[in-house]
């Protein structure tokens, strides 16, 4: 440690007692002091503070021994020669000079997580000209303690707004920058985005004699103004320019106290708030947006341009606000690639986590023998050393050691949970061998996670059913190389600081049509995932559309969060067809001209025309319809083929995957033939004759010998040669088919007919009655013919009965004859003829009795009648005349 004088003790006094009274977050005297150095010397005792540029301490004349810092005589002194060589000195960044920059920087962590308590005086002067005037500033800044600070930020010409911490122009800023403070009397550290390039809200302008907070950054990206407590994103004082410092004099000499306080934090309020006093009086306060790391390291930069100044440094004091152990321990990834250290910040599966120990005495005793125990490392059966550089002679007050040691390689399930950490304590031996004991620490790295994508089939369309559930099917998965991300606290995928990547990958999943969900092997978080599949094949049953992916590429998110596809494929019927043959069923001829319905299982109906309407079968009397949907259906015959009988019996057949061309084979048809038999007969026997006044009975049977209905049927009895001597009786026509009276009969003239329906097969009965005339001359015939005719359905050739009008007479089954015998009677002279005493009814006067209708309901046949009676009546004159000669001759 650095032996001050008696007077830099009592300026360090001083100043605790100029910071007390204004610090609001600060416990003041319970803090422990992590850095002390007031620069007042001719030399620096710790070698971490690492100068660049024109950086150089005003007391030095001779250049700095090995094992201490290198700072060491001006070169430059354009205003602060009077300064040289005398004592209660300073660090000078730059003289009044333009054009120059300078920078300093601690490379040693310390601890932030208890908060921070930073102070120094700052000095911007001139006593010569300044060109444009006072510039550029001075800035202050922290870097993460994880990693090597050893490179300074923008320098040169035209990048001094940067202030040495920021991104400008084309110059990117100080790598893994946390915290940058400008104190800026030019004021383009204030203006955005020519400082602080990637940064476009809010857009500022420059601002002389600014104080602006610049918030994390990397490269290009970040160093972003921070928004103060009254809405600003800088603030303003007069308190940056200061007066030339006297020679040898201690104390503040004309310095302004800068100081920044940085309030503890904790897992539940992560971001600090930080305040920043100039001379005692609060000047802005800033909470952060992000949190600090665990460790930080910091460092001083100023520039000068067309304007310029000198800029001096004096008094650099570091503290925790809350007091620490005496023993500290802060345990950290160790960025540090000089010593061990990696680049990565986010780990996987198989990889080693080098760690890095800061252990800082903050009592105030030397300790000796200083060991890092970490459970982790330590119960490994290799790796499993930490080892500790300590300083010679001990860890003195105030001052740090690092120890390092690496766990690994990270087995799949401590990578998986998205985060890995341990715990270390660090022991040291006092003066009088006791044990100091450090705090717990832990080190939480985060791990790129992995996750999975599931695949779910679905099979749409109108040949889903045929499609085997079980069926497997291959989905093939790729994706490109990309960086890797992990997963936060929250479960968000978020992008990783370095500049690790995966390779690219690809696999294959085994779906089934079942809709069960398939998960692909581990896929870093955040790869973008692409699906094809191995189209099916199609068959001969149904074609299969280009597969489509619901989405076609995700982003594997973080565990417990599996990314859902869905493939749908959509399965088209090939569409079926059926077949048959309409013959002759008797010859087995194919027979032309039939027509067909049909309908499918919703009711839609198709019709179908041999030769015609949707028949795609050249061959007449060959029929085959196409394009039918999967699905059952029946086929009904609406027109026959010319001459042959429907068949309107339903014929059921299915369309499927299975049976796609339906064959029903032979549909026959009969042919049709219309077929009339009539026959007439009477009670009275052929060899039989009636007499006077007898009464006859006839039947005629009309019979459907064909196999084509009748409609109408007509059967017609001629008794024009029977009504001279017979009259028919009133009511006694009736006609029956099985027995039912059906059909109607009319009487015109001397014709008797019967009309009505005779279906197939069908037998119709027609009785009547003739009374025999009692005027009807001995041996007188009474013959009555009968014909008939039929009606087929359109298309046939009507019957051709046997009893026909040309035929009647002469076919015997077509007619009937009776003769009429007149018995004796005894000879008389009279010339009177005897009173008859037959008991036929005697006939009316002379009217003629004929009835023109015969219902078979029994309906008045009165007309009839009276014809009848008038033939009759003319008949009994015949039979009286007869008698008379028959009694003569006797």
């Amino acid at each position: 440690m650095q032996i001050v004088s008696f007077f830099a003790v009592l300026a360090m006094l001083s100043l605790g007692a100029l910071i007390a009274p204004q610090s609001a977050s600060a416990d003041d005297g319970v803090g422990s002091v992590l850095v002390n150095e007031d620069f007042t010397g001719s030399s620096v005792q710790d070698s971490h503070w690492l100068p660049f540029g024109g950086a150089c301490l005003t007391a030095a004349t001779t250049s700095p021994q090995a094992g201490q810092s290198t700072l060491g005589a001006c070169s430059k002194t354009q205003d602060t020669g009077y300064l040289t060589g005398q004592s209660n000195g300073f660090l000078q960044l730059t003289d009044n000079s333009g054009g120059t920059a300078s920078d300093v920087l601690f490379n040693r962590a310390v601890p932030s997580r208890e908060g921070l308590d930073i102070s120094f005086y700052q000095y911007q002067f001139h006593t010569s000209g300044a060109g444009l005037g006072g510039a550029d500033g001075i800035g202050f800044f922290l870097t993460d303690g994880s990693y090597t600070l050893d490179k300074t930020g923008p320098s040169g010409s035209g990048y001094g707004g940067a202030l040495g911490y920021a991104s400008i122009e084309n110059q990117s800023g100080v790598n893994n920058g946390v915290l940058g403070l400008g104190l800026d009397v030019y004021g383009n550290y204030a203006a955005q985005p020519y400082v602080g390039t990637s940064c476009t809200s809010p857009s500022t302008q420059r601002t002389p004699n600014s104080v602006a907070l610049r918030g994390a950054g990397n490269g290009t990206s970040g160093y972003c103004l921070q928004q103060n407590s009254n809405g600003s994103y800088s603030s303003s004082s007069s308190l940056l320019e200061t007066q030339p410092p006297v020679a040898g004099q201690s104390g503040s000499n004309n310095g302004t106290l800068v100081r920044v306080v940085i309030s503890p934090t904790s897992d539940a309020e992560p971001n600090p708030t930080v305040t920043v006093y100039l001379n005692g009086v609060v000047n802005s306060t800033y909470t952060l947006t992000t949190p600090l790391p665990s460790t930080v390291k910091f460092g001083f930069a100023s520039s000068t341009g067309g304007g310029h100044e000198a800029h001096l440094l004096r008094t650099v004091t570091v503290k925790s606000v809350k007091a620490l152990n005496a023993l500290n321990l802060v345990k950290t990834v160790n960025h540090d690639t000089t010593n061990g250290g990696t680049t990565q910040t986010v780990f996987k599966a198989g990889d080693m986590v080098p760690y890095s120990f800061l252990v800082t005495n903050t009592g105030d005793e030397t300790l000796r023998n200083i060991a890092v125990s970490d459970p982790k490392i330590n119960g490994q059966s290799s790796n499993g050393t930490i080892s500790c550089a300590e300083p010679q002679g001990g860890l003195t007050p105030a001052n740090s050691m690092t120890c390092k040691g690496s766990y690994g390689p990270l087995t799949a399930d401590e990578a998986a949970a998205g985060s890995f950490d341990n715990t270390a304590t660090a022991t040291g031996q006092d003066t009088s061998d006791n044990t100091v004991t450090s705090n717990e620490s832990s080190a939480t790295v985060p791990t790129y996670t992995t996750g999975d994508v599931s695949v779910e089939k679905q099979v749409t369309g109108n040949a889903a059913s045929a499609v085997d559930p079980s069926q497997e099917y291959t989905v093939n998965y790729s994706y490109p190389a990309g960086s890797y991300q992990y997963c936060a606290a929250n479960g968000e995928a978020r992008s990783s600081d370095s500049d690790a990547t995966y390779a690219a990958g690809s696999g294959r999943l085994t779906v089934k049509a079942d809709g069960t969900a398939v998960s692909s092997q581990q896929i870093p978080t955040g790869a973008r995932v692409s699906f094809t599949e191995d189209k099916p094949a199609d068959t001969a049953a149904l074609n299969w559309a280009d597969p489509s992916f619901s989405p076609n590429e995700v982003t594997v998110g973080c565990q417990n969060a599996t990314t859902k596809v869905t493939l749908t494929n959509t399965a088209t019927q090939v569409p079926g067809s059926v077949g048959w043959s309409k013959i002759d069923s008797s010859s087995a001829g194919l027979l032309a001209g039939s027509e067909w319905t049909i309908t499918s299982s919703d009711g839609s109906k198709t019709s179908v025309v041999d030769n015609g309407a949707n028949d795609s079968d050249a061959t007449a009397g060959s029929i085959k319809v196409s394009g039918l949907a999967w699905g059952r259906y029946s086929l009904v015959e609406t027109k026959s083929p010319q001459g042959y009988l429907l068949d309107s019996k339903p014929v059921a057949f299915t369309v499927s995957a299975q049976d796609l061309s339906v064959e029903l084979g032979n549909i026959g048809n009969t042919k049709g033939a219309a077929g009339l038999h009539v026959e007439k007969t009477s009670d009275v026997k052929a060899s039989a004759s009636v007499r006077r006044g007898d009464t006859i009975t006839y039947t005629v049977t009309g019979s459907n010998t064909g196999n084509l209905d009748l409609d109408p049927a007509t059967i017609v009895d001629d008794l024009s040669k029977a009504l001279g001597n017979a009259a028919y009786v009133k009511g006694s026509a009736k006609a029956t088919i099985a027995g039912t009276q059906t059909g109607e009969i009319t009487q015109e003239g001397s014709k008797l007919t019967w009309t009505g329906p005779l279906k197939a097969g069908q037998s119709v009965t027609i009785t009547y009655k003739v009374a025999v005339s009692d005027k009807a001359a001995n041996g007188a015939a009474i013959t009555n013919m009968v014909s008939g005719e039929g009606t087929p359905p359109e298309g046939f050739d009507p019957p051709t009965s046997n009893c026909t009008v040309e035929k009647q007479s002469t076919t015997p089954e077509c007619t009937t004859t009776v003769k009429v015998k007149v018995p004796s009677t005894p000879h008389t002279t009279s010339s009177t003829p005897p009173t008859s005493t037959s008991s036929t009814p005697k006939s009316p006067t002379g009217s003629t009795v004929a009835e023109k209708k015969l219902a078979r309901t029994g309906a008045d046949i009165a007309a009839v009648v009276v014809a009848v009676l008038v033939m009759l009546g003319a008949g009994l004159g015949i039979t009286a005349l007869n008698r008379r000669s028959s009694a003569r001759k006797g």
